[in-house]
């Protein structure tokens, strides 16, 4: 039985429903939702702290808190310039109101609207030496956006609690700065998520992050420009862990003296400079467990260096893994077909990824290369065959710079034969030529007419294409529950030329439905007249 909300919480439910999802995602609330939220808490004494508790819940500066105190405490320059300094000594007392409003802050920002500029370090260290005993926010879970060139640990460190949870963190610049990282770890011991960067010129900066990253036992979300050794066999004994790392130093160069560790962990995200950095990551963490993987490269990763990360991979024997992400040269804008050089070098064959094929439980596959892959109606027959389990497939190349395809149409029965729960799929193909039935059973016995009915999107950026209602005819005869094809990914304009390309894609799609309506038909009289055929 369903258990009825108190009216405690159906009072919080009321007040957590008024901020906009754009303000939840920004923690920011615009002039109308506070208003209302004031309003509820000084009108209605149900709704007072739960009022209080979202209004109150994300801060750019100290300065609304410090507001709460008597107004005899602080001398503000009436020009927003100059120093903040005090009238008169602050007393145990003067506290008793800001921090009934300061325990509701769960996050701290330094966005564009920050008031943190209007306080300077002098005053940070007059407000350290007068808080009481606890934190100023002694319920603070997230400081973000964090720049400690533009404001220092000094703006920071009296927030610092033992609820802190995440922590972004800019380019540290200084020795001083990088010092205070090594403590984080005993202030904050419940930290999830930690961004840090460093300028690469900064000494030091290597054994700190790691002393920084071994202190913390909960890490889920972990951004740094490079770790030793041990820190990384610390990181490989977290259950889930997101890793990054920054272009400065790929994470993973550095290995440890004392020898191999490897532990569980179920997700890992890693983006390195190159793939070799991936594979030592990759040594270290024991995969029996792994199910979420994604591997992020720049845009000159050659293809060999994607068949080595496959290897990689696959050698640590990740057989639980369910999603699989490798992406590099997303972003390269260089209009054309690639040239000679960059095919050999760049494109990614079917043999590159033969490895990953022994993961026969993968679900979900985005690969991405800089000029996209090389594949023939065979190669994508072994792609088909390797994961028979694959929901998503998306093999994307660069808007721009692209290999011609020489997969067809034809290579789509691969997927309807051996990839029953494909629903989505991604593919660059050559559409001109429409393969005919009868054709393709004198050829192939195996290749006898077959159907998909999980098939729902079909993406096919770059493709050429043949006569659209007769290209629709044979999707639709292969997946008939097809719904939308798509020739490019809707977030790049499109190359010069290709706006006529899209529109007979488009015209694919608007015969589909009426496709699907005939096909309807026909399996209904198909069946109507095999079940006459029993009974007679």
């Amino acid at each position: 039985m369903h258990r009825a909300l108190l009216i405690p919480e159906i009072a919080v439910e009321i007040c957590e429903i008024l901020p906009q999802d754009d303000e939840i995602e920004d923690h920011s609330l615009d002039a109308a939702t506070s208003s209302a939220l004031a309003a509820l808490a000084g009108t209605c004494r149900m709704l007072h702290n739960p009022a209080l508790d979202v209004l109150w819940r994300f801060q750019t500066s100290v300065i609304n808190v410090l507001n709460c105190m008597p107004g005899g405490v602080w001398e503000w320059p009436e020009d927003g310039l100059g120093e903040v300094s005090l009238r008169r000594p602050v007393l145990p007392r003067d506290w008793e109101r800001p921090l009934f409003y300061s325990r509701r802050v769960k996050y701290l920002g330094t966005g564009s609207d920050s008031h943190l500029d209007m306080l300077t370090s002098g005053f940070y260290d007059m407000l350290s030496l007068c808080l009481p005993n606890e934190p100023l926010f002694p319920n603070l879970e997230s400081i973000e956006e964090w720049d400690p060139d533009t404001y220092p640990i000094t703006y920071f460190r009296p927030f610092f609690g033992p609820l802190l949870t995440t922590l972004c963190i800019g380019v540290c610049q200084s020795a001083a700065q990088l010092s205070f990282l090594g403590s984080i770890g005993t202030l904050c011991p419940q930290i999830e998520t930690l961004y840090v960067r460093c300028s690469p010129e900064l000494a030091g900066r290597l054994e700190i992050l790691s002393v920084l990253v071994k202190q913390l036992k909960h890490l889920r979300d972990l951004t740094v420009p490079c770790l030793d050794g041990e820190a990384l066999d610390h990181a490989s004994s977290l259950p889930s862990l997101k890793l990054t790392d920054q272009p400065s130093n790929p994470v993973g160069r550095h290995t440890a003296e004392h020898g191999e560790c490897r532990a569980l962990i179920t997700r890992m995200d890693l983006t390195c400079n190159d793939t070799s950095a991936a594979a030592g990551v990759l040594s270290r963490f024991e995969a029996s467990s792994l199910q979420w993987s994604s591997f992020v490269f720049p845009g000159d990763t050659t293809a060999n260096d994607i068949a080595r990360v496959c290897r990689s991979i696959t050698e640590v024997q990740p057989y639980s893994l369910v999603s699989l992400i490798i992406a590099s040269g997303a972003h390269n804008r260089v209009h054309g077909v690639a040239d000679p050089a960059q095919l050999e070098l760049y494109s990614i064959s079917s043999t590159s990824l033969h490895p990953l094929f022994e993961l026969k439980n993968l679900t979900l596959v985005r690969l991405s290369g800089p000029v996209g892959f090389d594949l023939d109606d065979g190669s994508v027959t072994d792609i088909a065959r390797g994961w028979p389990q694959i929901e998503v497939l998306e093999l994307k190349s660069s808007t721009f710079k692209h290999v011609t395809p020489r997969a067809t149409l034809r290579c789509l029965i691969s997927f309807a034969r051996f990839c029953a729960y494909l629903h989505r799929l991604w593919l660059t193909l050559d559409a001109t030529t429409v393969p005919n039935w009868e054709e393709i059973q004198g050829q192939q016995v195996e290749e006898l007419r077959i159907q998909q009915s999980h098939l729902i999107i079909l993406t096919v950026p770059e493709s050429p294409v043949g006569p659209p209602l007769a290209v629709a005819a044979f999707l639709s005869s292969v997946f008939p529950t097809l719904e939308l094809v798509y020739s490019d990914d809707g977030m790049h304009p499109l190359r010069q030329g290709d706006s006529g390309l899209r529109d007979q894609w488009k015209a694919v799609t608007r015969a589909l439905p009426v496709l699907r309506s005939v096909r309807g038909e026909e399996r209904h009289w198909a069946d109507r007249n095999s079940n006459a055929e029993e009974r007679s």
